[in-house]
């Protein structure tokens, strides 16, 4: 693969954890037979050193977006939109701080059992080999 993201879009009632790559339709088969063993084992292999990064660089990432004053009016309204008030940062920071492994196992285990939505751009040759995803959407 020449690129792979993941990204997350977070709502009040609904959201999206979605996948990118990019690659050529030569490597398209192995690609996707790594992406689903990847993705099956989001629930089961949960360490602490990884939860403990992730909450490391979404609080780096919460604290340094809130350094000018329009970046912090709208975090202020936007937490008020979703939580009916606003809600100080130091109180994110703790939620944050509060999440354990089982509560990642937990809600990736949500997450996977899910159907899979799908979507592929290119010249059509190598989509056969996407198989092991389709599985994912089925």
């Amino acid at each position: 693969a020449y690129s792979i993201y993941t990204f997350a879009n977070v709502f009040t009632d609904t959201g999206i954890l979605g996948l990118y790559v990019g690659t050529g339709a030569e490597m398209a088969g192995e690609l996707a037979h790594v992406l689903v063993d990847e993705i099956g084992r989001l629930a089961d292999t949960i360490e602490p050193l990884e939860v403990a990064r992730a909450k490391a660089q979404l609080r780096a990432q919460m604290l340094f977006g809130l350094e000018s004053m329009s970046a912090r009016a709208e975090h202020l309204a936007a937490t008020t939109l979703m939580f009916g008030e606003p809600v100080p940062h130091t109180h994110l920071v703790e939620r944050i701080e509060a999440v354990t492994e089982d509560d990642v196992a937990r809600i990736a285990r949500t997450i996977t059992a899910q159907k899979a939505a799908i979507s592929a751009i290119g010249p059509g040759s190598g989509l056969d080999a996407l198989g092991p995803l389709a599985a994912l959407a089925a």
